[in-house]
């Protein structure tokens, strides 16, 4: 797995170490071929299955010395699968919350200075997200159309009671 990782050709590399993974499980050569297997994904940009390999490398094997390294290309990963501001931003928001914890479970990362950049550009694409009609309450035109309407259900009423006099006379 390791040469086919080595050579860039990452869909073998995956195929190696996924049979190294399934024979090899709770050893220590099943940890590292995980963690090879998760990393074989992220350097193919296949980031969501990455995140899953990584994630359950994290769960499986608690102590392994790719911890930080796992968490950080979790957080990496989430960044690269951010959609552009105006498209939903699930990810982003995933992205935020795996680098504030990151950066709190390893406050001495050599990774810090990356991470805090990364948390700036993320919350700079939040802002530029329109407000969703919900929570940004009426617009200006709103208000317009809404007295405009108003003013015509006015209208309409007085001249039907206008109109009741004229029958009734």
């Amino acid at each position: 797995g390791m040469y086919y990782l080595g050579k860039e050709r990452y869909l073998r590399a995956q195929e190696e170490f996924t049979y190294v993974v399934i024979s090899g499980s709770h050893t220590e050569l099943g940890d590292d071929a995980q963690f090879y297997l998760a990393e074989s994904y992220f350097l193919n940009e296949e980031y969501v299955q990455a995140i899953a390999d990584y994630d359950q490398l994290i769960r499986k094997m608690p102590f392994t010395p790719f911890m930080q390294k796992s968490r950080y290309r979790i957080c990496e990963s989430y960044v690269q699968e951010s959609l552009p501001y105006y498209k939903d931003q699930t990810y982003t928001d995933k992205a935020l919350d795996k680098l504030q914890e990151f950066l709190d479970d390893f406050p001495a990362t050599k990774h810090k200075e990356e991470a805090t950049s990364l948390i700036q550009t993320l919350r700079n694409k939040l802002a530029k997200k329109p407000k969703s009609k919900l929570t940004q309450g009426p617009s200006v035109q709103d208000k317009k159309n809404y007295l405009d309407l108003k003013n015509q259900s006015r209208t309409i009423h007085s001249h039907e009671l206008l109109h009741q006099g004229d029958r009734k006379s």
